[in-house]
């Protein structure tokens, strides 16, 4: 059979990375696609893990995570499995701003000493697909860039060593070993069409709801009174108690302040919720935060919390669902976890209405678990709607 040589690039491309809009404040050069979902959301648990933001598709959100690798910073992400695919979300970091690619996955072995745990870094591969020739010029294997290479085979570190865009490939075979592999286009003479320079742009001050599908960025939980709450993997929702494990979780009142004025009020702030939207404009206004910091159990991408009217269901996931009760009360906790923070989320517009941005708050209507990545749908109440109000 006849190799397929398409080789359109010099034409102007109909799809490409493009920068996004809005930007992402501190997105990562360098950045990791990792296959391995269990590894990713291991490293979400790690305390330096934040989140930068969510790609969405049909399967779901992508959560795009940064963390701290011999003290560069690196984003990681868990692409979707296929070439198309694959090269759908390397266009959108490529457009994020993603220069420094390492693709992290796994692939059939003919050789029986080769099993599951050895490192093989993939140095030639076979082209048997299309999606490739999109980039590159028609050949029957494309090899790894020498200096990709060479920097792999070296103990772990991250040093971006040119603003080229360093592209990782791995087959989305059976995962019976892990590979790695890296080329430099430009270093090659093979440029990706269509990838410009990140402009400079002015930080994203809009509002809520404008990175898509409703869902779960981030989950988080502590069993103890303190102001943030670690990242986990994946939390329980107890239907009229909360967050199963969470210092939070009751039938009566359980925030401190709130016991001392009345043990016996119901507790109407099992779940603390809180719009990734708003670390952007945080990030802009000079207060980098990530999921947790503010001591929210669930980090929202897509959703326009603040705009809910009080009584809205959000089914998350296949099984938990959550019954809004009004907004979260900014305290002066947050100006002690950093000087400067609460006038970000309380403070008075021009038409002396007070404003409060540090999420909302709910009960759980019925159980079950939310890990990152759940859908969220939101059914609003019957009208006449009634604002939030603080709870």
């Amino acid at each position: 059979m006849p190799a397929l040589w398409e080789d359109d690039s010099a034409e102007v491309p109909l799809f490409g990375p493009r920068p996004h809009d809005p930007p992402v404040p501190y997105f990562q050069a360098a950045v990791v696609l990792c296959f391995f979902g269990e590894v990713v959301t291991a490293l979400t648990t790690r305390p330096d893990a934040r989140l930068l933001t969510t790609l969405t598709s049909v399967e779901g959100g992508h959560p795009v995570w940064a963390i701290d690798v011999d003290g560069h910073p690196v984003a990681v992400v868990r692409p979707l499995m296929g070439a198309p695919a694959t090269v759908a979300v390397l266009g959108e970091l490529i457009g994020l701003g993603g220069r420094c690619f390492v693709a992290v996955g796994g692939a059939g072995a003919l050789l029986p000493d080769l099993v599951l745990g050895h490192a093989v870094i993939v140095s030639s591969a076979v082209r048997d697909e299309g999606t490739s020739f999109h980039y590159l010029p028609p050949s029957r294997t494309v090899d790894a860039d020498p200096d990709g290479v060479d920097v792999l085979r070296r103990p772990p570190s991250v040093t971006p060593r040119s603003t080229s865009t360093r592209v990782g490939i791995c087959s989305p075979m059976p995962s019976t070993g892990r590979c790695w592999a890296g080329f430099d286009c430009r270093d090659r003479g093979h440029h990706p069409r269509g990838v410009p320079r990140r402009p400079r742009r002015p930080p994203h001050h809009g509002g809520v709801g404008d990175r898509g599908t409703p869902l779960v960025a981030a989950v988080c939980r502590d069993d103890g009174h303190r102001f943030s709450k670690p990242v986990t993997a994946e939390i329980r929702l107890v239907a009229g108690l909360g967050v199963a494990g969470d210092a939070h979780a009751g039938v009566t009142v359980q925030h401190r302040s709130r016991v001392r004025a009345d043990p016996t009020q119901p507790n109407l702030r099992q779940v603390h919720l809180m719009h990734a939207e708003l670390f952007d404009d945080l990030a802009a206004a000079g207060y980098p935060v990530g999921p947790g910091d503010l001591g929210e159990n669930i980090t929202t991408s897509g959703v326009d919390l603040l705009g809910l009217p009080r009584g809205t269901v959000l089914r998350i996931g296949d099984e938990a669902v959550v019954e809004v009760t009004g907004l979260r009360n900014p305290c002066q906790q947050i100006n002690e976890f950093r000087a400067g923070l609460l006038r970000e989320v309380l403070f008075t517009d021009p038409a002396g209405r007070v404003v409060r941005r540090a999420g909302i708050m709910g009960v759980v209507v019925h159980s079950g678990p939310v890990t990152a990545g759940d859908l969220i749908r939101v059914e609003r109440p019957e009208q006449p709607w009634q604002p939030l109000e603080r709870v």
